[in-house]
């Protein structure tokens, strides 16, 4: 169901050009995603650094790194710098050295990246884009860090942005600005689409976008936010509101 299809609202998605879409938990699933890869990594290191594994369960070096973390405050919103960082400090702590800790970090993230980016999305999603590929130009806005062209869609998006120490994360409206810059368009003629009310509405909101929240479990939209422009069920749902969709 599309909520809030006002004549007001569709007269202001008759000027959207520009879809933007959140990646995780928008167009594929995050959790099943990030486990697998979690054990990929661990298998990674059972093979190559037994000394860690005996040391770490898997539970444990989550926990491990979990703490590593909060005590980086600066490198939150930057989850490929975070990444990295543990790995590397994992590594030095059991005595690599400098060199070779770098190298095992490159090569351990390169596995668990690529584990991380092989995505099955949504039912219809793929559909989805493949339609409004045909009246709009589609982009990517992201927290996370997934790879496009392992995910299969990058063929789809004639921009990407994804947050790092030097492109702040939602909310801020700083990738939303790039994407608006980078294909020549004002805020207001992007439609951000996203699952997350405030990292995804909120930060639409502030950039001056249009914003479609994702909510295909139907929860209640928090009362102390701003609502969205329009709420959907469904991917599919955007077919039926936009005028050319294919």
């Amino acid at each position: 169901m599309v909520v809030a299809t006002t004549a007001a609202v569709q007269a202001q998605l008759s000027c959207v050009e520009v879809i933007s879409f959140d990646l995780d938990d928008t167009l594929w699933p995050l959790e099943s995603v990030l486990l697998a890869a979690e054990q990929t990594q661990y298998e990674w290191l059972e093979r190559h650094t037994p000394e860690i594994t005996e040391k770490f369960s898997s539970d444990s070096l989550f926990e491990w790194r979990r703490e590593l973390l909060a005590g980086k405050p600066e490198l939150r919103g930057d989850v490929t710098a975070m990444r990295t960082y543990s790995l590397l400090q994992l590594f030095n702590s059991f005595g690599y050295s400098t060199a070779d800790a770098e190298s095992m970090t490159d090569a351990l993230f390169q596995v668990f990246y690529r584990a991380r980016s092989q995505v099955t999305l949504f039912d219809g999603a793929l559909t989805c884009l493949q339609q409004l590929k045909q009246g709009y130009r589609l982009a990517a806005i992201t927290n996370g860090n997934a790879d496009l062209e392992i995910a299969g869609v990058a063929h789809l998006f004639d921009d990407a942005r994804f947050a790092t120490l030097k492109s702040p994360a939602k909310p801020d409206a700083y990738m939303f600005n790039q994407t608006a810059t980078a294909l020549g368009v004002e805020p207001r003629q992007i439609l951000h689409v996203g699952d997350n009310p405030e990292t995804d509405v909120g930060g639409g909101q502030q950039a001056g976008t249009l914003t479609a929240w994702f909510n295909p479990n139907g929860i209640t939209w928090p009362a102390d936010l701003s609502e969205p422009t329009i709420e959907l069920s469904c991917l599919e749902d955007l077919l039926a509101c936009l005028p050319r969709s294919g």
